[in-house]
Parts: C-alpha cells; structure tokens; sequence
C-alpha cells in the first residue's frame, strides 16, 4: 500500500493542474447526483409500493361490503324462513289442540249416561247423513 506521502506525491501535481481539480470536483459532484438519483428511485418504488397495497386494500374492502351484504342477505332469507316456521307451527298446534278438544266432546258424549246409539249416529254422520257437523 503506498504511504501517504506517496500519495501526496502523486496528487499534488494534478491537484495543481485544472483537469485533477475538475476531475476531484466532478467525483464530488457526481456523487451527490448519483445519492438524489437513489433516493428519487426509491421514492418512486415506495410510491409504487404504496400504491399497489392501496390498491389491494380497496379489492379487499369491496370483497369485504359485498360478503356482508351476502351474510345480511343471507340472515334475513333465515329470519323469514324461522317466522314462517313458527306461522306453521303455531297453526299445527291450534289444528292438534282442535282435534285434542273434539275427541274429547266424542268421548264425554259416548260416555254420557244419556247418550243413545241414534244421537251418536247423528252426531257422527250429521242430521243430513253427510258427515259430522253434530261433533263440533
């Protein structure tokens, strides 16, 4: 490695010139163009960066709206559905406790004491012959 004096020997002289000044001012010059080049390109690849993940971020967004408008969609077809349900049911359970009420006025009335084979007749075929409207 050559000292420092060596060094002095070989620079002093194109120090002294015009071209090593040009030269040592250019390096220092170039330099610095060469740092904002860098930083420039790195903020046009941060900005892309960014961008990019803006982007995603709004895809994402818009999948997001529409799963819920799916999911709200979804939970009101099943609240429907349940009332109808509980509609059906609660029609059933008044149809079965209208069967329960009239097998009961069938057996109070087979059981009476006072219950003949033609009034039973009549209240099952009805006074017509044409089904029981006596057994309501």
């Amino acid at each position: 490695m050559p000292s420092f004096s060596e060094i002095l020997a070989i620079a002093l002289p194109s120090l002294v010139s015009g071209v090593g000044v040009s030269r040592v001012l250019d390096s220092i010059w170039n330099r610095h163009k060469i740092r904002v080049d860098a930083v420039d390109r790195l903020s046009d690849t941060t900005q892309d960066l960014v961008e990019a993940i803006r982007k995603d971020a709004r895809e994402q967004m818009e999948l997001a709206r529409l799963d819920v408008t799916a999911a709200r969609r979804d939970a009101l077809e099943a609240r429907n559905e349940a009332s109808a349900a509980r509609a059906e049911a609660t029609a059933a359970r008044r149809e079965a406790m209208e069967a329960v009420a009239t097998v009961r006025r069938l057996t109070l009335a087979i059981l009476s004491p006072y219950a003949t084979l033609e009034g039973l007749r009549d209240m099952v075929n009805g006074p017509n012959g044409y089904g029981g409207s006596e057994i309501t």
